[in-house]
């Protein structure tokens, strides 16, 4: 949120959940490795994807030091739970604790291997958030609150014909796809602001009571 910093007005974040694998079932584990060569179709089409892509490099340009053995290690797994956990997160203490929370399992996923669906990955990640009680969350993904949320969120993504992530919806119509950069996203949310303001529309207020 960066981006925002310098804005006229406030901007808030509500991220929206999204399955990379819909068809994970929970339980479900695949390498990364695995996974992206079934993509591809080969692993010789996977490797020339990541040299075009250059997702390490971009990453080092914004702050973030990841090493291709490290995206390499990761496991995929069904998202269910974790989107869960970050949804009931900004529902009981805001969007801070949320953005603590993704980012600290996102550190996780990404440089330490952990897997979305383990539960106990999850539960460390909530315990480096002060607003979150572990207690609560575990109770919380204990039960099946918040399921029928997120599939009916992930339903109306794919609806929308939302294939891919990061994708950026602003005021509830303007959406930017990819890995856009800071002055795209500043750009968007001037649009917004100098064509007579936020509408107010939300997209996915129905389903995730936003």
């Amino acid at each position: 949120m960066e981006a925002c910093a310098d804005l006229p007005f406030d901007v808030q974040l509500h991220r929206v959940p999204f399955f990379l694998e819909p068809d994970y079932a929970p339980g479900y584990r695949e390498s990364h490795q695995t996974r992206m060569v079934r993509k591809f179709g080969s692993a010789e089409r996977f490797e020339a994807f990541k040299k075009g892509h250059g997702l390490v490099p971009r990453a080092a340009e914004v702050g973030v030091e990841w090493t291709e053995q490290q995206l390499s290690a990761r496991v995929q797994s069904s998202t269910l739970r974790s989107h869960r956990l970050v949804q009931w997160a900004s529902k009981r203490h805001g969007n801070g604790a949320a953005e603590a929370l993704y980012t600290a399992m996102g550190r996780r996923h990404f440089s330490e291997s952990g897997v979305l669906d383990d539960l106990e990955m999850l539960m460390a990640a909530a315990g480096e958030v002060d607003a979150i009680d572990v207690e609560k969350a575990r109770a919380f993904l204990g039960s099946d609150e918040g399921v029928k949320a997120i599939l009916a969120a992930v339903a109306l993504v794919d609806r929308l014909n939302i294939h891919s992530i990061p994708t950026l919806v602003v005021d509830g119509q303007l959406v930017l796809d990819g890995g856009c950069v800071a002055d795209e996203v500043e750009e968007a949310l001037r649009n917004v602001h100098e064509g007579g303001g936020p509408s107010g529309k939300r997209i996915f207020g129905g389903c995730l009571d936003l």
